[in-house]
This record gives C-alpha cells, sequence and structure tokens, in this order.
C-alpha cells in the first residue's frame, strides 16, 4: 500500500506541473494550485499568489498572471550559496502578525518570503520548511563527504523517499505531526546531539555502494557476501516506481537484488552508530533531569548557588531573630546587656 502511494504521488505530481526540469530531476510536492489554499510569495509590502514546487534540485514559484502562470522563479537547492531557510513572521503591509512563512535567502538571491496561509496552526508552513530543508541538507551531505555519481544520486534518492512517507502520512492523516519528523533522515541527523556521526557512518556506506549486476549471487554465504559492493536500494526503489535520477545506471525492475545495508553475522556499521546514539541521547536526557532536580520550585540553579554562598549571613539572621524572640531569656538577656555596652561605648 504504501509503494502504491509512492507511485501516485511521484507520477502525480510530474504531470501536473509545467516547469522544465533538467535531467534526473523529480517533483517531490506542489501546493498553492487550488485556489482556496494559495501561496503567497511577500516582495516588500505587496503579496502575490501563485504555486509552490518543490524538486530534488530546486525549489520554484511561478507566479499567478492572467489566467496563467509566468514565468517559475527557481531557487537552486544543490549548489553551496550558503543558503539560509527558516520559519519568518509576516504579514500585511510588511507587518509581523503571523508566524506562517518560510524565509529563503543565499548569497544570489535577496530574502524571499513565501507565506502559507491557514484558519488555525501553521501545518503547512511546518511541512514545506521540513521537507526543503531536507533536500537542502541532503545536498550539504553530498559536498561534505565529496559524494559522487551513484554515491550522489543514493543519498539524494533517501531524501526523496523519506519526503514520499511524510506526504503519504500526511495525506492519510490530514495533519502533519512532529512524530513524523523521524522519516526523514537528514534533519533528523541535523538536529540530534551526535548526529554528525551518524552522517559520517552513512557516508562510509554509501562510499561501498557500486552498481548492482541483476545476476547477483543470493545464496546468503558469508563469503559472497564480503566480496559483493552495497546495492543502491533507495535507487532501486525509485526505479520501481518509475522514477530516475541517474541515467548512466539502470536497474532491472524483475531482478532480485541483494540486500541493502544488512550484514550477515555481523554488526552493521550504522546500526551501530544508531546504537550509540542512543545511549549518548540517553545519557544527555538523564543529566538533564539532574540539572531540572537540582531548581527549587521553579527558580534556576543559579539562585541555589548564590543561597549557598550567603549562607553565613543567613544562619546569623536566623539566630538573631531567636535571640529577639526570647525564646531562651538567659542569652536574650546577655545579648541585650552585651549590645547596650557596645552602643554606650
Amino acid at each position: 500500500m504504501v509503494f502504491i502511494l509512492y507511485k501516485f504521488y511521484g507520477n502525480g505530481c510530474s504531470a501536473s506541473s509545467n516547469l522544465e526540469l533538467v535531467d534526473g530531476e523529480v517533483i517531490l510536492d506542489v501546493d498553492g494550485a487550488v485556489p482556496t489554499q494559495p501561496v503567497l510569495q511577500h516582495i516588500g509590502i505587496s503579496a502575490w499568489p501563485g504555486r509552490l514546487t518543490l524538486s530534488n534540485k530546486a525549489l520554484c514559484f511561478e507566479s499567478l498572471g492572467v489566467g496563467q502562470y509566468e514565468k517559475p522563479a527557481r531557487y537552486d537547492l544543490s549548489r553551496g550559496l550558503k543558503q539560509v531557510i527558516k520559519p519568518e513572521l509576516t504579514g500585511p503591509l510588511g507587518a509581523r502578525l503571523f508566524d506562517k512563512a518560510v524565509m529563503y535567502r543565499s548569497t544570489l538571491v535577496e530574502p524571499v518570503f513565501l507565506e502559507f496561509p491557514e484558519f488555525k496552526g501553521s501545518s503547512r508552513r511546518d511541512y514545506w520548511l521540513d521537507i526543503t530543508l531536507e533536500i537542502l541538507r541532503a545536498h550539504k551531505f553530498t559536498r561534505k563527504y565529496s559524494l559522487k555519481g551513484i554515491q550522489e544520486s543514493e543519498a539524494i534518492a533517501r531524501a526523496i523517499l523519506g519526503i514520499f512517507r511524510c506526504r503519504a502520512v500526511r495525506e492519510a492523516f490530514h495533519f502533519f505531526s512532529s512524530h513524523y519528523k523521524s522519516l526523514l533522515v537528514f534533519n533528523l541527523a541535523e538536529n540530534l546531539p551526535g548526529g554528525d556521526a551518524i552522517l559520517e557512518t552513512l557516508a562510509s556506506c554509501l562510499l561501498r555502494i557500486g552498481a548492482c549486476s541483476a545476476q547477483a549471487d543470493i545464496s546468503g554465504s558469508s563469503f559472497t557476501e564480503k566480496k559483493l559492493v552495497e546495492c543502491p536500494v533507495s535507487l532501486v526503489t525509485l526505479s520501481v516506481l518509475g522514477l530516475t535520477l541517474d541515467k548512466d545506471v539502470e536497474f532491472d525492475s524483475k531482478a532480485t537484488y541483494l540486500r541493502g545495508y544488512v550484514c550477515v553475522g555481523e554488526t552493521n556499521q550504522l546500526e551501530a552508530a544508531v546504537k550509540q546514539l542512543k545511549m549518548d541521547t540517553g545519557k544527555a536526557e538523564a543529566a538533564q533531569l539532574t540539572v531540572n532536580q537540582v531548581k527549587v520550585d521553579g527558580i534556576d540553579a543559579n539562585f541555589v548557588i548564590m543561597r549557598e554562598l550567603l549562607f553565613p549571613l543567613i544562619l546569623l539572621a536566623s539566630r538573631l531573630k531567636v535571640l529577639a524572640s526570647w525564646e531562651e531569656p538567659f542569652k536574650s538577656t546577655v545579648y541585650m546587656v552585651l549590645m547596650c555596652y557596645i552602643f554606650v561605648r
């Protein structure tokens, strides 16, 4: 059922767009085509409706003209242009009132604000922010680890499949929850403590990928497993769905390919990195709980430290209070006589 959804979404998006796509470019999602749910591009104090399209290479906005869409503005996500994508406030006449927009900025483009109006919440904006960042971070990942050819295509294919899964969940349940953001691999690794170790391990796995042969040995012996290179499982999945990222690599949809990242008789490197990350995350959460326990009645731990430093003065004040209460008349009388003598002197 999930693969049926993938195929429906991928082919449907490509058929509904008139954008000129380059080789290996696949449309992932389109928004703003329905008049009741427009996407607004803010330029200065004015806003103009249009259609927003995300592909595995760029973010495109087509302004709505007289009965047709104008030439799209294309923001390339695959190039290293110090690009920034973040949530932003927008409103009429340039007022910062509604938290429903995404800001895009690069070294070549001034800040562009894309608003996703809706009556309540900001689920549309959050969804588009996450899937756009996923593509941007996937390309940053390939540049950082110098992935080329089939390795680069496999990394981008992983991001594409994650977006398709998120879209399937969103369309099925009509909302986008933060619990489903774990489907976006590169966003998750970017936000987790120690996520760079996961990305480094993933890069080492991708570097072992080669073009799989359709006549691969499926006997499952450990000797055969160690001799064969890894198979680009994400690219194979997209090929089955009719989507091609790399024309130089062809797959037979009827062939049985060897495992993806499953190691027989040993622990996979990526799995081991994920387990280590879980342990580190658990330690970080335990440390945070310890810090929270130090807090007293919602007051920060800094106040507790200051109170410990002033403890001698607090103790002196408490003893003076006991003497003033005359709970011990002898001590209070001696104290009063002593203080009178000091004043007279």
